[in-house]
């Protein structure tokens, strides 16, 4: 499934709380809630191996060295992975995005994700569609119509052209996918250091700035119950599969 093409580093948000997981966050962070055996980040790193990245950043926030002791430098994980943690004060996603790229001063693009989601599909015409752009960014998004969880994108041709962060049920057809491509000077466009990914996706959106690219994978994600229950479910069957 690993190929040859030459991707941008992936930055991967594990800052957040996890509060919707309860107990199983209580004292732990998301990235290390167990699936089939094992903790979520190991799921998601190899995956994302066998998809062709090479080079990590997790920006880190509640309990990230829990996530670094484990992970350590990658190399178990035939990835090269280092680390930006956002320090006593988090900075949301868009601010952990910032603080970590202050770190990378020679970098011109990178690829963005969650830690909490699972996505298995082929990165390569998204990257190329971007690549081949004068665009800044990059968004997938997936044809959902409410169907895992709430749609909040609004894509015209090749355009995203509206993005809600809580969108009213019915609104959007697409969903932001979870995985996207950015310039790496991008954030010269947020005049803030602590600040939500939402205000650098409307920014783009209102200078026409944010491309799309339709995926048909669905995703899964472990930020809640039922969401853990059904990666699991994946797992397992994946696992079966490959031992018969």
């Amino acid at each position: 499934m690993n190929d040859k093409h030459s991707y941008p580093p992936i930055f991967i948000l594990t800052g957040g709380l996890g509060t919707r997981l309860g107990a199983l966050t209580k004292n732990k962070p998301k990235a290390l809630v167990e699936i089939a055996g094992k903790p979520f980040v190991a799921h998601q790193l190899n995956l994302l191996r066998r998809r062709g990245a090479s080079r990590i950043v997790l920006c880190t926030g509640f309990l990230g060295e829990m996530i670094e002791n484990y992970v350590k430098d990658g190399s178990a994980f035939d990835l090269k992975v280092s680390y930006s943690h956002d320090g006593k004060e988090l900075l949301g996603t868009g601010g952990a995005l910032k603080n970590a790229l202050k770190k990378f001063p020679d970098l011109t693009e990178f690829t963005l994700t969650y830690g909490d989601s699972y996505l298995d599909f082929d990165w390569y015409p998204a990257y190329a569609q971007f690549r081949d752009s004068s665009k800044e960014g990059m968004m997938t998004v997936l044809r959902n119509r409410d169907r895992w969880g709430a749609s909040n994108v609004s894509l015209s041709g090749d355009l995203i052209t509206t993005y809600e962060k809580k969108p009213s049920p019915g609104q959007f057809e697409y969903i932001d996918y979870g995985f996207s491509f950015l310039k790496a000077n991008v954030f010269n466009r947020v005049d803030k250091e602590a600040f939500d990914l939402v205000l650098l996706w409307q920014s783009l959106i209102a200078d026409k700035q944010l491309l799309g690219h339709q995926v048909s994978n669905r995703f899964y994600e472990v930020g809640t119950p039922e969401g853990i229950n059904e990666m699991e479910s994946l797992l397992l069957k994946k696992t079966s599969m490959e031992t018969q």
